[in-house]
């Protein structure tokens, strides 16, 4: 099977008395987790997968999964640090205009005139927008904020990002 597995979310502990455990969402935005239907769970022996009933948004970035194994405390005790997978053809749609963060890592950036900028490395979550960790040709860091004034494409089957450097910026 050609299949990517995609981390989707790591269990912090459990909830309640029911099997339901509380998770960390690595997938973004996290509610694309309520989009879910089910979750691959690697074991030493083999894994298997689970049937997703319902994933709710709970507190302090958490979220609750219930699913249709684990039906008590007991069968969720030793799965804390466990992470849920997702094969990445199972990945949710997207809104135009998108990405996810894996996509974007390693795209080469350049500008609209073709000069290479350098190489996403990362993608920083804050508030208002994104801001994109470029790690550029002359081996420095250049942290570009991801709004469509500077992001003037986004290819990822080519792997190539366009943008607009602001004036001033790369001085910062």
């Amino acid at each position: 099977m050609d299949s990517k597995y995609i981390t989707a979310a790591k269990i912090t502990a459990t909830h309640g008395l029911k099997g339901d455990v509380k998770i960390y969402p690595i997938i973004s935005p996290p509610e694309l987790l309520q989009q879910i239907k089910s979750l691959y769970c690697p074991t030493e022996d083999n894994g298997f997968w689970i049937k997703v009933k319902q994933i709710r948004a709970h507190s302090k970035g958490l979220w609750l999964l219930s699913t249709d194994r684990w039906q008590s405390i007991e069968d969720v005790e030793g799965l804390k640090g466990q992470s849920l997978y997702i094969l990445e053809e199972q990945l949710p749609q997207l809104p135009a205009d998108s990405y996810y963060i894996g996509d974007l890592i390693g795209c080469s950036v350049k500008t609209a005139d073709d000069r290479i900028v350098g190489e996403l490395t990362d993608v920083l979550e804050r508030g208002a927008h994104d801001l994109y960790v470029i790690k550029t040709v002359d081996q420095q860091e250049l942290l570009l904020p991801a709004v469509k004034e500077f992001i003037l494409s986004v290819d990822t089957s080519k792997k190539i990002i366009t943008v607009a450097i602001p004036q001033g910026l790369r001085e910062l």
